[in-house]
């Protein structure tokens, strides 16, 4: 609106105008403007004419006092009013591009805890790392920092996890299977028995899980890259596969322990590829065969 300091109301001379009207030019005092509901200022007349109720109407015995001038518009284009385009319809979202935003995510949630050393101790970041990936797998993939050039937090949980996963079967055998039948023949052959030979056979489990990380992980991210569906680099599929393996520590249940914790692992490792590489379901299970194909082995089927 233009400024109407100065100059006189149209119908009272001895009042300066503090606005003009819309329609008619005529500049207008404050007892003589009416603001209708489009916002603009009109005098009686033309206000009268829109037919447009006012939304304030000062009284004939308005304070002499100008109140700060008002601003109109000198002129109006046409299309002032129109009707705006209806929004478009959101597009509905591929899996894949569920999977990007929850990964998305990452940069804006709290890390899993065995990523917080310094707020928790290990065997309690180790149970709370466990109970957030039972709990919610997804919303436990989705808080997994992918790219930290650190390989070793993951590796340490994966290794002390596959442990103890390893002591939990170990005693299930001892407790209500037969412990020979776990351990193999050699230790039968060589007159070891089966306490002493799980003892020395615990001191290799710490390595094969190690290495069984690393080639597992990089088979699964060969595969991954081979269909162009490796879209982070190689840490975060081995971090997806160390994650994974805290599920081990489901077989310290007995009985049923050791085929969840194979289970849970699966599970994990097909939603951390989805998250991490965003990739489809069909990509996903390629990237999991060489888990899957281990834990089969390690089955002994």
């Amino acid at each position: 609106m233009s400024e109407a300091g100065g100059i006189p109301c149209g119908h009272h001379p001895e009042r300066p105008a503090a606005a003009v009207c819309i329609d008619c030019e005529t500049p207008l005092c404050f007892a003589c403007r009416h603001v209708g509901h489009d916002g603009l200022s009109r005098c009686e007349a033309c206000l009268e004419q829109t037919r447009l109720p006012a939304l304030s109407r000062a009284d004939d015995d308005a304070p002499a006092e100008p109140e700060p001038p008002l601003f109109v518009p000198e002129t109006l284009p046409d299309d002032t009013v129109r009707a705006l385009p209806a929004p478009e319809p959101p597009e509905p979202q591929s899996p894949a591009d569920k999977a990007e935003a929850a990964a998305r995510l990452v940069a804006t949630v709290e890390p899993i805890p065995w990523e917080q050393a310094e707020r928790y101790p290990a065997p309690l970041a180790m149970w709370l790392t466990l109970t957030a990936i039972l709990r919610s797998p997804l919303h436990a993939v989705v808080r997994i920092p992918w790219e930290r050039r650190d390989f070793v937090t993951p590796l340490v949980l994966a290794v002390s996890a596959g442990v103890l996963g390893h002591i939990g079967i170990l005693v299930s055998a001892f407790l209500f299977a037969d412990l020979n039948a776990v351990l193999g023949p050699q230790f039968h052959e060589l007159g070891v028995s089966p306490v002493a030979g799980a003892l020395i056979a615990m001191t290799t489990v710490p390595l094969g899980i190690t290495l069984k990380l690393f080639l597992a992980s990089a088979l699964s991210h060969f595969l991954l890259k081979s269909v162009g569906a490796a879209r982070r680099p190689y840490e975060a599929t081995f971090r997806i596969f160390a994650y994974a393996g805290v599920t081990s520590l489901l077989a310290l249940i007995p009985g049923l322990g050791a085929p969840l914790a194979m289970a849970m692992t699966l599970l994990v490792v097909l939603l951390g590829i989805r998250v991490a590489h965003r990739a489809t379901p069909g990509q996903s299970f390629l990237g999991a065969a060489p888990h899957f194909v281990a834990l089969l082995l390690s089955a002994g089927v």
